[in-house]
């Protein structure tokens, strides 16, 4: 258990030999007991003395200054307005003016001869009363600084709240805003794929081939595949407005090779995000320049993404015949060059080349401006 701190206890009296004996009483307390032959002494000592005094011994009967006089200097310090004072005075208690002490701050008075065991029961009494005040205050003290701890915890709390809310609205936004793109873009796909086909009628064609009725199962699945890229990446991080290029071409690919019976894919796919629009727009294209590698090729088809500082590049080679030498895919009338043409310039705002290696087949390069992650 803790120790009971001392208390202060000061005694005045011009006799010392009474401050000696007064000090031999008070020794069995054990608190820190200061003695002063004066009123100017005392004062000094009150004065120096960071902590406050439980109880003052005063003599009244002292020359100069007196103790009544004494204990009204005392009073005019605001340390120690409120500090008890029992007077001490040799004359009789009939002849004693009683009521002058009073409004001086005694709080008691003793009259020599005193008992000695009436005066130590009285300092003892003031000095747990000086205690038990000490740890009030200090429980007050401790009971603020809890309040102040709880008004700082409240208030960055009210700020965390505040903050998140406002996080989530944005979140709610971002994803409100992926939503309605990946909406945008699946109705706007779908409505080239419906002109195609509207191409197709409008060439008077009875019947759609079934190579163009593929074609079209492949870019459904394929916008398909983006939705379910997009669903699953929300899930794990609702603030991700960009998809992974390899993750969704290594979708596409493995549905390209769900749909052939030819030899599989070649890819080398470097690590990439791209936004959900510009995503989509490469999946199709992936898809579209695959088939007709498919078609024309006799081997494998290689499929290469790449990314050199701001530009970004989709290769698709084929070991086909190649391109004509006069040929112009503007003159063509091949839907599906025209469905890369559109995506690549109005949705990647980029550029296709087809050229043919140098080696024999076919190569369709697509670039692409690129802004990081």
């Amino acid at each position: 258990m803790n120790q009971p701190e001392n208390t202060n206890i000061l005694i005045v009296d011009d006799h010392k030999e009474n401050l000696t004996a007064l000090e031999a009483i008070l020794e069995d307390l054990g608190q820190n007991v200061f003695s002063a032959t004066s009123a100017k002494e005392a004062l000094k000592c009150l004065m120096r003395e960071q902590d406050e005094f439980a109880v003052i011994l005063l003599d009244i009967q002292m020359p100069e200054i007196d103790g009544f006089e004494t204990a009204n200097l005392i009073r005019r310090r605001e340390k120690t307005r409120s500090t008890p004072i029992i007077f001490l005075s040799a004359i009789s208690q009939n002849d004693f003016q009683i009521a002058q002490g009073y409004p001086s701050g005694a709080a008691d008075y003793l009259f020599k001869p005193f008992d000695p065991a009436i005066l130590k029961a009285k300092v003892a009494m003031f000095v747990e009363l000086a205690r038990k005040t000490k740890a009030l205050q200090r429980e007050i003290a401790r009971r603020h600084t809890a309040e102040q701890e709880i008004r700082k915890l409240n208030t960055a709390l009210e700020e965390r709240v505040r903050e998140r809310t406002a996080h989530i609205e944005m979140l709610n936004q971002r994803l409100k805003r992926m939503i309605s793109d990946t909406h945008d873009r699946v109705r706007n796909n779908l409505q080239m794929l419906s002109a195609m086909l509207d191409m197709q009628v409008m060439e008077d064609t009875l019947t759609i081939p079934m190579k163009e009725v593929c074609r079209l199962r492949t870019h459904v699945r394929t916008l398909s595949l983006v939705h379910d890229l997009l669903t699953e990446q929300t899930k794990v991080d609702a603030t991700s407005y960009a998809l992974s290029v390899p993750d969704l071409l290594y979708k596409v690919i493995a549905l390209l090779e769900r749909n052939t019976e030819r030899p599989k894919l070649v890819f080398t796919i470097e690590e990439a995000q791209l936004p959900v629009r510009e995503s989509t727009s490469l999946a199709l294209i992936t898809s579209e320049l695959s088939e007709n590698a498919f078609t024309h090729g006799r081997g494998a088809v290689e499929v290469t993404f790449k990314v050199r500082e701001h530009v970004a590049s989709l290769e698709i080679c084929d070991d086909g015949p190649g391109f004509d030498i006069d040929f112009d895919p503007k003159n063509e009338a091949h839907t599906g060059l025209l469905f890369v043409d559109n995506l690549t310039r109005h949705d990647l705002g980029g550029q296709v080349r087809y050229e043919n290696r140098p080696d024999g087949g076919a190569r369709v390069a697509v670039t692409l401006p690129y802004h990081g992650d």
